[in-house]
């Protein structure tokens, strides 16, 4: 049987009085990289900070790691990586010293974080810049050293908002599953072999096992 990374049944939630997700469910399983599509206001963005605890669902039950959801979002944060699709970093902070507090938030060794940190650096070509202020990065640059500390403290799952930054988590890193919300007619909806499709608030298709979108429940 298949290890569940995050389940979410018959899900509801609302900004306002405007309802974005109306009873959604799913299941993502370890092993599995699925793009969520759909159109700007779908709901792909509200459905993975639910999935990271940044936002709390206003009924239906959420399932992360195998902790409830929100209660369990404390230790669910220790057990991903979230690249949300726009951050605002510490711009006095060099990548090395923004890579080092990212790191120590989530309480990986020292000498563990620092062999994670060269090796991530290289393998995102920015170790000629580790000691650059982050204010002298260029976007693209910015948007890596993010991917590298969602990614720093060797995540179970990773997911992101950034439609360019889950291209480049998926090309160049080894993550294990992931869910990645990205825009229905861009180009990056290719990130993924799998992917669910958001039309307005309704989850209308789902990946099956045997990695065909079939009609979501």
């Amino acid at each position: 049987m298949a290890e569940s990374i995050a389940e979410f049944e018959k899900v509801v939630f609302s900004y306002d009085r405007a309802e974005v997700l109306h009873e959604i469910s799913f299941t993502l399983n370890r092993g599995e990289v699925v793009g969520l599509l759909g159109p700007n206001g779908a709901g792909k963005s509200t459905t993975i900070k639910i999935i990271c605890g940044i936002l709390a669902a206003a009924s239906g039950r959420v399932s992360v790691c195998g902790l409830p959801m929100p209660e369990g979002s404390v230790d669910v944060k220790q057990r991903i990586g979230y690249v949300p699709e726009a951050a605002v970093l510490f711009d006095s902070l060099t990548g090395q010293e923004f890579l080092e507090l990212s790191g120590r938030l989530h309480d990986v060794e020292e000498a563990t974080l620092q062999d994670r940190i060269r090796d991530i650096l290289e393998t995102f070509s920015l170790s000629g810049d580790r000691y650059s202020r982050l204010d002298k990065y260029s976007k693209g640059m910015r948007q890596k050293i993010l991917i590298a500390a969602a990614l720093l403290h060797n995540p179970d799952s990773a997911g992101g908002e950034h439609r360019r930054g889950c291209r480049r988590m998926a090309a160049h890193t080894e993550f294990a599953d992931g869910l990645c919300g990205v825009h229905a007619l861009s180009p990056e909806s290719r990130v993924a072999g799998d992917r669910g499709y958001l039309q307005r608030d309704r989850l209308t298709r789902w990946p099956t096992a045997r990695g065909r979108s079939a009609p979501a429940r």
